[in-house]
């Protein structure tokens, strides 16, 4: 269960294929410690038999909103660890703006998704 849903998407400028990239990973927000941070789109290369879960985001009957992140499995479902990004998109940094049309206070672009263990110790974040 969250509190917020996340903002609206960031506009990201994708670059060209790198040489051993696959697959594309569109950039996305994840949560940590009850703010949102832009996770940068990025080119990988596939792992042997893995397959990329989308983050959702779903709403129960009585409006409460559910979110699960983005994930890679292998072929029982059992989770990865990502692959390493060849390379990353451009992404807008302009201030993102809720439904209210007030500024919505999110954290900084991030490259990679920082272990939940290193989120909670760090004050900054």
């Amino acid at each position: 269960m969250i509190d917020q849903p996340p903002p609206p998407s960031r506009v990201e400028h994708v670059p060209a294929r790198p040489a051993g990239a696959d697959a594309w990973v569109d950039g996305e927000w994840i949560l940590r410690r009850g703010q949102w941070y832009w996770l940068l789109g990025r080119w990988v290369k596939l792992p042997p038999g893995a397959r990329y879960r989308p983050w959702t985001l779903v709403r129960a009957a009585d409006g409460t909103a559910y979110y699960a992140p983005s994930t890679w499995i292998d072929a029982s479902g059992a989770t990865l660890v990502s692959p390493p990004p060849l390379a990353f998109a451009a992404a807008s940094d302009g201030a993102v703006y809720d439904a209210a049309g007030e500024v919505d206070k999110t954290g900084r672009t991030l490259k990679s998704v920082p272990s939940r263990r290193a989120t909670e110790n760090d004050p900054r974040r």
